[in-house]
């Protein structure tokens, strides 16, 4: 009975790209979720640096391990889901953390659980919007795409014709895999900035800069 719920499907196509049944769909979801989240956060790195940096392979390899325990948690089903559900903005944050300030695995993951309680829970809050973000545009891709559009396409086709269904198979899964993936960039550079943010909250190097920067400016008016 309670494999055949409707909004377990429904849930199911919406996330479809963390899909994991099998073992090997871990690896090579890791790798995918790894490259496109180092990527991202690269470009945010070079905003803020205004330099490009080599690649960090070390970086890359705790990027893996923390997209590894997210699939592996997605594997074990409803259970997993929800535990990702309710850390992904910490493990998000923490993987900006060990790029920005070259830290390890462990450092980093004790930094950001600091950085994200400051400022009145501010990370809590912003999880919670994206979250609600991320689930109004993805029901809003999978209802009329998936459940109208899709099957539309399919009546016109004779259902004995195999290529014709393997198309439209084929255009089902890659909209479900990229409407997650649409969704992704938001959330990752949400956190970034949620780091500068907090960051300055604890240290204020932004704001120690900009008044060096008027004294020096003050300094020279007033030789002049």
């Amino acid at each position: 009975f309670f494999a055949n719920l409707w909004w377990q499907t429904f849930f199911s196509d919406m996330f479809y790209a963390l899909h994991t049944p099998t073992w090997p769909f871990i690896i090579i979801n890791s790798v995918a979720l790894t490259i496109i989240l180092y990527r991202l956060m690269v470009l945010v790195e070079k905003e803020y640096r205004k330099s490009v940096s080599k690649i960090e392979w070390r970086v890359m390899a705790q990027f893996f391990v923390i997209a590894s325990v997210i699939f592996t948690a997605m594997y074990y089903g409803t259970l997993g889901a929800l535990v990702v559900i309710g850390v992904f903005g910490l493990l998000l944050l923490s993987l900006f953390i060990q790029l920005i300030e070259k830290a390890n695995l462990f450092h980093a993951i004790g930094r950001s659980w600091e950085l994200f309680g400051k400022n009145s829970n501010q990370g809590v809050g912003l999880q919670f919007i994206l979250l609600l973000l991320s689930f109004s545009f993805l029901v809003i891709i999978s209802a009329p795409i998936h459940y109208i559009h899709l099957n539309t396409i399919q009546w016109n086709f004779v259902s004995t014709d195999l290529l014709s269904q393997k198309i439209v198979r084929f255009f089902e899964l890659f909209l479900k895999t990229s409407s997650f993936y649409l969704v992704l960039p938001i959330m990752t550079t949400s956190f970034c900035y949620l780091y500068f943010s907090q960051r300055e909250v604890t240290t204020a190097d932004a704001l120690k800069e900009s008044i060096s920067k008027l004294s020096l400016q003050s300094s020279k008016n007033a030789r002049r």
